[in-house]
């Protein structure tokens, strides 16, 4: 997108796209309850207190797109609770992805997953 289509989205630029005609536009969502609708949206979490859920909505920025990749650039969650990890653990802290549009729901996530990502 262009500079000024970026800065009207409320996004930052982030460099020199589209072999110059265009700019790298990021996103920031980093408040609970925060709606995402724009491709390369920065989600970030306020310090969190114990039983606190901070919940992000993602929304489709156009209707054909069928998946969604979530990377972690940096990200840290509670690990299990116990050191024994019987039948795998279980989570202090976790991490859900749930689809309204069709009821899935992903595996929980907790740990570190920094440089991981998930579909």
């Amino acid at each position: 997108m262009t500079e000024s289509e970026c800065n009207d989205k409320t996004g930052v630029k982030a460099g020199v796209c589209a072999q110059g005609f265009g700019v790298c536009c990021v996103f920031l969502a980093d408040t609970c309850n925060a709606v995402v609708s724009e491709n390369c949206t920065y989600a970030r979490t306020p310090a969190m207190i114990d039983g606190n859920r901070c919940t992000f909505s993602v929304t489709k920025c156009q209707p054909d797109i069928c998946a969604l990749r979530l990377d972690f650039v940096a990200f840290a969650t509670l690990g299990p609770a116990n050191t024994e990890e019987v039948n795998g653990g279980a989570c202090r802290d976790a991490f859900i992805v749930t689809s309204q549009a069709t009821g899935f729901t992903s595996p929980t996530l907790c740990g570190e997953l920094t440089g991981q990502h998930s579909k």
